[in-house]
């Protein structure tokens, strides 16, 4: 079972249509963040990652070049580099979805995407027609006898 974050955008205006609105950003390693580090940044528009990705990937090269380092310590620190970020790639995806503006409203748990966007969108739909039903019939309080006991009084001051 994989683990999903869902993200909508916070505006109402942003948010026109809901089937395309959610972005659902797996929890974990990313292997394509692993394999392809410079164009998964592109392809996910996070372009601070890619601008730290590129610096760091020259400050490598540079301290190979300056330090005499030999070719399997080269791949070792820069195989080292790709683990770090690829494990937090979904973690800088999450951030860049909040900073263009989008906010947290679920947590899924699914086998795979599409398992995942069905039990959000059931859940999305069961929390509107319970948000309908309650705002249609308001519960209020009243005092009775069965409500006197401690820091449950009827009234101010009572």
């Amino acid at each position: 079972m994989t683990a999903y974050s869902v993200y909508i955008p916070s505006s109402p205006e942003q948010n026109r249509s809901l089937s395309d609105a959610p972005r659902f950003v797996v929890d974990g390693f990313s292997w394509p963040a692993f394999f392809l580090g410079p164009l998964w940044c592109v392809f996910r528009r996070t372009w601070l990652a890619l601008s730290i990705w590129i610096s760091a990937a020259g400050a490598v090269a540079a301290a190979a070049f300056w330090s005499h380092i030999s070719e399997t310590g080269l791949i070792l620190i820069a195989g080292l580099l790709l683990l770090v970020f690829a494990e937090e790639a979904n973690l800088i995806l999450r951030r860049s979805l909040e900073r263009r503006g989008m906010r947290l409203v679920d947590h899924v748990i699914a086998p795979n995407i599409e398992a995942a966007e069905l039990r959000f969108f059931e859940r999305w739909a069961r929390r509107e027609a319970a948000e309908k039903s309650s705002i249609a019939t308001p519960t209020m309080r009243t005092a009775s006898a069965t409500n006197y006991g401690i820091g449950l009084f009827p009234e101010a001051g009572g």
